[in-house]
Protein backbone atom coordinates (compact mmCIF):
# COMPACT_ATOMS: atom_id res chain seq x y z
CA UNK A 1 0.00 0.00 0.00
CA UNK A 2 1.23 3.47 -0.90
CA UNK A 3 -0.11 6.73 0.48
CA UNK A 4 -0.03 8.39 -2.93
CA UNK A 5 -0.42 7.26 -6.50
CA UNK A 6 2.25 4.78 -7.58
CA UNK A 7 2.69 3.67 -11.17
CA UNK A 8 4.70 0.51 -11.75
CA UNK A 9 7.61 1.12 -14.14
CA UNK A 10 9.98 -1.48 -15.60
CA UNK A 11 12.41 1.36 -16.32
CA UNK A 12 12.62 2.33 -12.65
CA UNK A 13 13.03 -1.31 -11.59
CA UNK A 14 15.83 -1.84 -14.12
CA UNK A 15 17.64 1.15 -12.64
CA UNK A 16 17.35 -0.15 -9.07
CA UNK A 17 14.45 2.10 -8.10
CA UNK A 18 11.18 0.65 -6.76
CA UNK A 19 12.46 -2.89 -6.40
CA UNK A 20 11.14 -3.46 -2.89
CA UNK A 21 7.90 -5.28 -3.76
CA UNK A 22 9.59 -7.48 -6.36
CA UNK A 23 12.40 -8.19 -3.91
CA UNK A 24 9.82 -9.41 -1.37
CA UNK A 25 8.11 -11.54 -4.01
CA UNK A 26 11.45 -13.05 -5.03
CA UNK A 27 12.30 -13.81 -1.39
CA UNK A 28 8.93 -15.53 -0.94
CA UNK A 29 9.36 -17.49 -4.15
CA UNK A 30 12.78 -18.72 -3.07
CA UNK A 31 12.05 -19.41 0.60
CA UNK A 32 8.35 -19.99 1.27
CA UNK A 33 8.20 -23.68 0.38
CA UNK A 34 11.78 -25.03 0.29
CA UNK A 35 12.26 -27.74 -2.32
CA UNK A 36 9.08 -26.85 -4.20
CA UNK A 37 8.63 -24.75 -7.31
CA UNK A 38 6.78 -21.49 -6.60
CA UNK A 39 5.61 -19.39 -9.50
CA UNK A 40 5.09 -15.67 -8.80
CA UNK A 41 1.62 -14.29 -9.50
CA UNK A 42 2.57 -10.61 -9.39
CA UNK A 43 2.76 -7.48 -7.29
CA UNK A 44 0.33 -4.61 -7.09
CA UNK A 45 0.61 -1.16 -5.57
CA UNK A 46 -2.66 -0.04 -4.03
CA UNK A 47 -3.15 3.55 -2.91
CA UNK A 48 -4.05 3.67 0.77
CA UNK A 49 -5.16 7.28 0.70
CA UNK A 50 -7.73 7.49 -2.11
CA UNK A 51 -9.61 10.61 -3.05
CA UNK A 52 -12.73 11.49 -1.16
CA UNK A 53 -15.88 10.73 -3.08
CA UNK A 54 -19.08 12.66 -2.86
CA UNK A 55 -22.60 11.44 -2.94
CA UNK A 56 -26.05 12.11 -1.58
CA UNK A 57 -27.25 10.74 1.74
CA UNK A 58 -29.88 8.85 -0.18
CA UNK A 59 -27.28 7.08 -2.39
CA UNK A 60 -27.02 3.35 -1.70
CA UNK A 61 -23.86 2.39 0.15
CA UNK A 62 -22.86 0.05 -2.67
CA UNK A 63 -22.89 2.92 -5.19
CA UNK A 64 -20.63 5.04 -2.98
CA UNK A 65 -18.28 2.09 -2.34
CA UNK A 66 -17.97 1.42 -6.08
CA UNK A 67 -17.21 5.08 -6.70
CA UNK A 68 -14.62 5.06 -3.89
CA UNK A 69 -13.09 1.83 -5.22
CA UNK A 70 -12.75 3.40 -8.67
CA UNK A 71 -10.80 6.31 -7.16
CA UNK A 72 -8.27 4.02 -5.44
CA UNK A 73 -5.09 3.99 -7.55
CA UNK A 74 -3.59 0.60 -8.52
CA UNK A 75 -0.62 -0.46 -10.58
CA UNK A 76 1.56 -3.53 -10.85
CA UNK A 77 3.00 -6.41 -12.83
CA UNK A 78 1.26 -9.78 -13.12
CA UNK A 79 1.86 -13.29 -14.39
CA UNK A 80 0.36 -13.73 -17.84
CA UNK A 81 -1.80 -16.71 -16.91
CA UNK A 82 -5.59 -16.49 -17.19
CA UNK A 83 -6.22 -18.91 -14.30
CA UNK A 84 -3.97 -16.88 -11.99
CA UNK A 85 -5.44 -13.58 -13.17
CA UNK A 86 -8.94 -14.93 -12.59
CA UNK A 87 -7.97 -16.03 -9.07
CA UNK A 88 -6.62 -12.52 -8.40
CA UNK A 89 -9.66 -10.80 -9.88
CA UNK A 90 -12.74 -12.85 -10.72
CA UNK A 91 -14.61 -9.97 -12.38
CA UNK A 92 -14.97 -10.14 -16.15
CA UNK A 93 -13.72 -6.58 -16.60
CA UNK A 94 -10.83 -6.96 -14.08
CA UNK A 95 -12.06 -4.21 -11.79
CA UNK A 96 -9.54 -5.04 -9.07
CA UNK A 97 -6.44 -5.30 -11.27
CA UNK A 98 -7.56 -2.41 -13.47
CA UNK A 99 -6.07 -3.89 -16.60
CA UNK A 100 -8.23 -4.37 -19.64
CA UNK A 101 -7.64 -7.11 -22.18
CA UNK A 102 -4.86 -9.68 -22.28
CA UNK A 103 -2.10 -7.75 -24.06
CA UNK A 104 -0.93 -5.40 -21.33
CA UNK A 105 2.84 -4.84 -21.07
CA UNK A 106 2.30 -5.46 -17.34
CA UNK A 107 1.50 -9.13 -18.01
CA UNK A 108 4.74 -11.11 -18.10
CA UNK A 109 5.60 -14.79 -18.33
CA UNK A 110 7.19 -16.89 -15.57
CA UNK A 111 10.43 -16.78 -17.58
CA UNK A 112 10.28 -12.97 -17.69
CA UNK A 113 9.71 -12.91 -13.92
CA UNK A 114 12.81 -15.10 -13.61
CA UNK A 115 14.88 -12.67 -15.67
CA UNK A 116 13.53 -9.74 -13.65
CA UNK A 117 14.44 -11.51 -10.39
CA UNK A 118 17.90 -12.28 -11.79
CA UNK A 119 18.41 -8.58 -12.63
CA UNK A 120 17.29 -7.55 -9.15
CA UNK A 121 19.51 -10.17 -7.49
CA UNK A 122 22.53 -9.01 -9.53
CA UNK A 123 21.75 -5.39 -8.75
CA UNK A 124 21.45 -6.08 -5.00
CA UNK A 125 24.72 -8.01 -5.04
CA UNK A 126 26.49 -5.10 -6.78
CA UNK A 127 24.98 -2.62 -4.32
CA UNK A 128 26.04 -4.76 -1.35
CA UNK A 129 29.57 -5.19 -2.71
CA UNK A 130 29.87 -1.44 -3.31
CA UNK A 131 28.77 -0.69 0.26
CA UNK A 132 31.16 -3.31 1.61
CA UNK A 133 33.99 -1.69 -0.37
CA UNK A 134 33.09 1.72 1.08
CA UNK A 135 31.75 3.16 -2.18
CA UNK A 136 29.10 5.56 -0.92
CA UNK A 137 29.83 8.62 -3.06
CA UNK A 138 27.16 10.89 -4.44
CA UNK A 139 25.75 9.36 -7.60
CA UNK A 140 22.26 10.72 -8.17
CA UNK A 141 20.27 9.62 -11.19
CA UNK A 142 17.47 11.12 -13.22
CA UNK A 143 15.17 9.10 -15.44
CA UNK A 144 13.55 11.52 -17.84
CA UNK A 145 10.87 13.47 -16.02
CA UNK A 146 9.62 10.37 -14.15
CA UNK A 147 12.22 10.21 -11.41
CA UNK A 148 15.10 12.16 -9.88
CA UNK A 149 16.84 10.73 -6.83
CA UNK A 150 17.66 14.26 -5.62
CA UNK A 151 13.94 14.85 -4.98
CA UNK A 152 14.03 12.31 -2.14
CA UNK A 153 17.44 13.17 -0.64
CA UNK A 154 17.57 14.74 2.81
CA UNK A 155 20.87 16.42 1.89
CA UNK A 156 19.76 18.02 -1.38
CA UNK A 157 19.93 21.54 0.11
CA UNK A 158 23.59 21.03 1.07
CA UNK A 159 24.79 18.91 -1.82
CA UNK A 160 27.03 20.48 -4.42
CA UNK A 161 26.34 17.87 -7.06
CA UNK A 162 25.61 19.77 -10.23
CA UNK A 163 23.38 17.51 -12.30
CA UNK A 164 22.19 13.93 -11.78
CA UNK A 165 23.20 11.58 -14.56
CA UNK A 166 20.29 10.94 -16.90
CA UNK A 167 19.74 7.23 -17.53
CA UNK A 168 17.18 5.44 -19.60
CA UNK A 169 18.22 1.80 -19.35
CA UNK A 170 20.36 -0.37 -17.13
CA UNK A 171 23.99 0.72 -17.27
CA UNK A 172 23.49 3.08 -20.20
CA UNK A 173 24.10 6.79 -20.07
CA UNK A 174 21.74 8.90 -22.13
CA UNK A 175 23.61 10.82 -24.79
CA UNK A 176 22.57 13.80 -26.86
CA UNK A 177 22.39 12.70 -30.46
Amino acid sequence: YKTGKKDFSFQLVQNGIDIQMLMYLYALQQNLFPGETCIPAGVQYIGSNPKTVSGKRSDPEEKVLIQWENETPRSGVYLKDNAILHAMDHTEERKFLRIKGNDSPFFITAEQFGKLFEQISDLLQKMGNALHDGKVEKNPIKIGSAYCSCNYCDLKDYCRHETPRDVFAVGEEQTDA
